[in-house]
């Protein structure tokens, strides 16, 4: 199979975060002088049809500290009434984790609601190490248009927000879908690796600010 030098860089983070992701995912001891474990992570996606599907493909909730909230046809309302308290709930029966991130990914249902996303984000940015996935592209729909995915990330990407730019890569690289809207497995693999190597930029990006705020 070919991969393009970008997919190959991308199979890498990929690799790299599960390494990262495993290695603080157990509490590994220190030394003794210390007393300290080492921080455990954990990731909780949220978001609509097309993260079941990527998770039904990936099985990223089989994952260790990896949480999945996801519902076909949700948007701003399940975000708010159901995935939130959820957040709270996850966050709350696992003490010993001690950093998370959230990884949304809503908006394909309700486009026209990206100001009450971006109410919603602002706030939630206050409580958890958040990071927004694009709105990925649609191969065809009687009233979802590109444009108006594009027009949506755009607003997304305005926040400043940590952002993982899966719609270009797609545009760039190519997709697949089942009905138009609703990505094919082999397209669900090849989005993955770009999830990941996005939250490891994030991190890195939040790490190196941390420490140039304390130079």
């Amino acid at each position: 199979m070919f991969f393009s030098p970008k997919r190959k860089s991308l199979i890498r983070a990929m690799v790299l975060f599960f390494i990262v992701f495993n290695i603080f995912s157990v509490n590994i001891p220190v030394q003794a002088a210390e007393k300290k474990p080492v921080s455990k992570y954990g990731i909780i996606y949220i978001g609509d049809s097309r993260t079941v599907g990527l998770d039904h493909t990936i099985g990223m909730s089989n994952y260790p500290n990896t949480f999945v909230i996801a519902k076909v046809g949700e948007g701003l309302n399940y975000l708010k009434n159901t995935a939130e308290p959820k957040i709270e709930s996850i966050i709350s029966s696992h003490p010993e984790i001690t950093i998370w991130k959230v990884i949304s990914s809503f908006g394909i249902n309700d486009l026209a609601n990206i100001e009450g996303y971006k109410e919603e984000y602002a706030k939630m940015s206050k409580k958890y190490d958040l990071i927004l996935q694009s709105v990925n592209p649609v191969e065809y729909h009687k009233s979802i248009t590109n444009d108006k995915v594009r027009a949506f990330n755009a607003e997304l990407i305005a926040t400043e927000l940590p952002y993982i730019d899966t719609f270009t890569d797609m545009i760039e690289e190519g997709y697949s879908t089942t009905d138009g809207v609703h990505f094919s497995k082999e397209t669900y693999r090849r989005e993955y690796p770009v999830i990941t190597a996005g939250i490891l930029a994030a991190e890195k990006e939040k790490f190196v600010s941390e420490r140039n705020d304390t130079l």
